[in-house]
């Protein structure tokens, strides 16, 4: 009677250990509004707690693709610790938790634009395995209180090696990696890989000497890519850029050796837009600041630094990047945390948000699909402890 008592006892913990999952866990709303106390401007905060919540990287759609919810990833709300990527509701302030489990790699995160669809990566033995998340399911048994015993995720594939990062061509029928492996010898090979899911097929499509970074497909025209050198510095050669028909990649604005570039991002079809940075009076003897660059003719335009006679805070320049899907704004951040907007018809600065310190990280602003809104991560509410998301309205 014994033995057979904890065979139903162990049976019992195996089925709930299994079946637990913290998926679909929601959390009131955090949701506040206060008066920037420079230019005035309202903002809104989405998430304020001890959390530290950070959003996608701006090179990425940080919305679903019905612009009602945010993601973001965080390991404080998670209950066992592990970061994990969960989602808020931008006009209730709703939170509700869209992962759970060991694994995680929380770079990883990608959302589709075509439908309420999240992808990411988790670890596994030889690799990563590339998922795939129903979101529109989940919210809705989310919100009834009843979760699916199956879940929401669909493994893809399995990445050997993995490297958290990828991209979703804008067909979203091709997914781009970079890989990073050994040959035989123990020689470092990197390399960048297209995964097709309706065939579950890879090929390697062309190897660098060097560490990828910041992989991201053009939001707009199929089979191109922009991605860098990662160095965590200042790189030789920054940005590259590979389209179907290349053999290999080509490096896009050809760098000076007093040159130090970073944070790029598509700006729309034909236009990237980098920071070059001018933090140091070396790097100050050239133009610096914001630019664009042609990716068809490569002109470049620059934006520049923050003008006229900045706050002294804001004295070593822009930090980070983005423009605006209409093609109108372009948005930087400082050091300080200061966030500017720069209108793309005159190069007119505005300065839009101030204070939003980051010591844990940076701002990284990145405007809404109907270009009315900029959501930032901040630590302005807590002196720079840990991170809140944050939307900025633009003035009329």
């Amino acid at each position: 009677m014994r033995k057979l008592f904890f065979i139903h006892l162990i049976g019992a913990f195996l089925t709930v250990s299994l079946a637990a999952s913290d998926v679909g866990q929601r959390f009131p709303s955090e949701a506040k509004t206060y008066e920037d106390p420079v230019t005035g401007i309202p903002v809104r905060v989405l998430t304020h707690s001890p959390s530290n919540d950070i959003r996608i990287y701006q090179t990425h759609p940080q919305w679903t693709a019905c612009g009602e919810w945010i993601v973001f990833r965080t390991a404080d709300r998670s209950r066992d610790g592990h970061p994990q990527a969960f989602a808020v509701h931008e006009a209730d302030g709703t939170i509700v938790q869209l992962t759970d489990g060991p694994g995680f790699a929380y770079r990883s995160i990608r959302l589709s634009r075509k439908e309420n669809v999240m992808y990411y990566l988790r670890n596994a033995e030889g690799g990563q395995d590339l998922i795939r998340v129903d979101l529109d399911p989940l919210f809705a048994d989310s919100a009834v209180g009843r979760m699916r015993e199956e879940g929401y995720e669909t493994v893809l594939t399995r990445i050997p090696g993995g490297h958290e990062i990828f991209t979703l061509d804008v067909t979203e029928e091709r997914i781009f990696y970079p890989n990073r492996t050994d040959d035989e010898d123990g020689n470092r090979i990197n390399a960048i890989h297209e995964f097709d899911p309706a065939t579950k097929t890879h090929s390697e499509l062309f190897r660098v000497d060097f560490t990828i970074g910041h992989i991201q497909a053009n939001p707009h025209r199929s089979g191109e890519f922009i991605f860098c050198h990662e160095t965590g510095g200042d790189a030789p050669q920054r940005i590259w850029i590979w389209r179907d028909g290349m053999e290999g990649a080509e490096p896009l604005f050809v760098e000076q050796e007093s040159d130090w570039v970073t944070h790029e991002a598509w700006a729309d079809e034909d236009h990237v837009i980098f920071n070059l940075m001018g933090h140091t009076s070396r790097l100050r003897l050239r133009p610096t600041g914001i630019a664009l660059i042609n990716v068809r003719t490569d002109e470049v335009r620059l934006l520049g630094q923050p003008v006229p006679n900045p706050p002294l805070e804001d004295r070593r320049g822009f930090w980070h990047c983005n423009a605006s899907p209409d093609g109108r704004w372009a948005v930087g951040d400082t050091f300080s945390g200061n966030i500017y907007l720069i209108d793309l018809r005159t190069n007119a600065q505005h300065l839009l948000s101030t204070g939003h310190v980051m010591r844990p990280d940076h701002a990284h602003p990145a405007f809404s699909a109907d270009s009315r809104r900029v959501l930032i991560q901040s630590g302005h509410l807590s002196d720079g402890q840990n991170l809140d998301l944050m939307i900025l309205e633009l003035p009329e």
